[in-house]
């Protein structure tokens, strides 16, 4: 359980390769979907919206994932490995992805 809380995202895109990048253009087409509905527009303040930089979030990480087994920094079997960058990389998915559904229900709210 806990390296699931630990590793999770990482775990996820092992079962799921292609996870990341759904979650992430869930993320990005929900927002969007959104921003029309509203007519708030295009400007740059669409990309400053939670949902939208964890969207982006999501798929750096996805196509960070991938290069890490593409190239495979871990010697022998990866999923023994212990990985730094997760102990980072993993609480941020997590504040970013709390955020976007925390922006989304303060949305819902005001309706």
């Amino acid at each position: 359980m806990i390296e699931w809380l630990i590793f999770g995202p990482a775990k996820l895109l092992a079962l799921w390769p292609d996870a990341g990048i759904a979650i992430g253009a869930m993320l990005l087409l929900v927002e969007a979907g959104l921003s029309l509905r509203a007519r708030t527009g295009w400007n740059g303040d669409f990309f400053r919206r939670a949902p939208v930089l964890c969207g982006l979030l999501w798929l750096i990480f996805t196509f960070y994932e991938r290069q890490i087994g593409a190239v495979g920094i871990f010697p022998g079997d990866p999923a023994k490995a212990f990985r730094i960058d997760l102990l980072v990389l993993t609480p941020v998915l997590y504040v970013f992805t709390a955020a976007a559904i925390a922006s989304w229900w303060q949305r819902l709210r005001r309706q």
